[in-house]
């Protein structure tokens, strides 16, 4: 398995700045948005290449959106054993995908900066609520880049959405940045 935790470093620090380090080695995210310590797609949107010879099909390609929190619960089940119940596991088991190249994505996705919960991905549709921007909605189909912010023009999309990232972050203790209307 090859994958990244998070796109490129491109707001690399100084320290790292060292024996011909310069700053566009660390990467590009092409036509997206962001790069990492960002909820933006630049920042989360990463590749994965999985070679497993006689289960996974040469050539297989997916599109389905999965996280590396997914890697634990799929290398569980690969094992045949039994993803704990007595604690709340991130991530669900892949190994449909990887074995049949059958699988559904979640219907719905968070995004976190840090300990801050920013961003909700439900479908097409993407919600980053900061204090900073304000509301931005993106349609990832159409717009991956997130260069056109629909917010203004789909206000019960975002209310809906918003008040998904509220139940979120009181499920999980997660920050929320409050947004004022």
């Amino acid at each position: 398995m090859f994958t990244s935790d998070n796109g490129p470093w491109q707001n690399l620090p100084d320290r790292m700045l060292q024996r011909g380090v310069e700053r566009w080695h660390a990467g590009t995210t092409g036509l997206l948005n962001g790069y990492k310590g960002t909820t933006y797609e630049g920042g989360f949107r990463v590749p994965a290449i999985i070679r497993w010879p006689d289960v996974i099909s040469k050539g297989q390609v997916s599109h389905e959106l999965v996280t590396t929190m997914d890697l634990f619960c799929t290398l569980i089940d690969i094992a045949g054993a039994k993803i704990p119940d007595d604690r709340k596991i991130d991530g669900n088991s892949v190994y449909s995908l990887l074995k049949e190249g059958k699988y559904t994505s979640p219907e719905i996705l968070f995004y976190c900066q840090g300990v801050s919960l920013q961003s909700v991905r439900k479908g097409k549709w993407k919600l980053r609520a900061t204090k900073e921007l304000g509301y931005e909605l993106f349609d990832l189909d159409f717009d991956p880049g997130e260069k056109y912010n629909r917010a203004e023009s789909n206000k019960e999309l975002v209310n809906e959405l918003y008040k998904e990232l509220i139940n979120f972050s009181t499920e999980t203790g997660a920050q929320i940045e409050q947004i004022e209307d």
